[in-house]
């Protein structure tokens, strides 16, 4: 009886070791899957991090150049603004200078007028 127990126990534990390496080895099939993912999401991570890295030294980067670009364009508009007052100044000056000429013209042309009849009366009497 009792060898019979020891038989009977000893299947029992087999069963069971059996049934135990069955899902062992499942367990282990699972094991593996989950480290190939995980191994899979920290590539994926890595990548992630270095293109957002890329991308923000890429932003910065196009940052910079729109601010230099900026600078120099209103270093250029400064300049600019400062050319167009030197231009205005030359045209008024310009324009005082066609004036004044103007004015000499006509009070030249006034007095050739007045010494042109004064040459004709001077004629007329001899």
């Amino acid at each position: 009886d009792i060898t019979a127990a020891k038989l009977q126990q000893e299947k029992q534990f087999a069963a069971e070791n059996d049934q135990l390496r069955e899902e062992n080895e499942s367990m282990r099939a699972t094991l593996e899957t989950i480290e190939k993912d995980h191994t899979e999401i920290k590539s994926r991570a890595l990548i992630f991090e270095e293109v957002n890295q890329k991308e923000k030294q890429m932003t910065e980067a196009e940052r910079k150049k729109y601010e230099d670009t900026t600078r120099i364009l209103e270093m250029d508009i400064e300049e600019l603004k400062a050319s167009n007052a030197m231009l205005e100044v030359q045209l008024k000056k310009r324009m005082q200078t066609e004036h004044t000429l103007a004015s000499q013209v006509s009070d030249l042309a006034g007095k050739l007028a007045e010494s042109a009849a004064q040459n004709s009366e001077s004629s007329s009497t001899y």
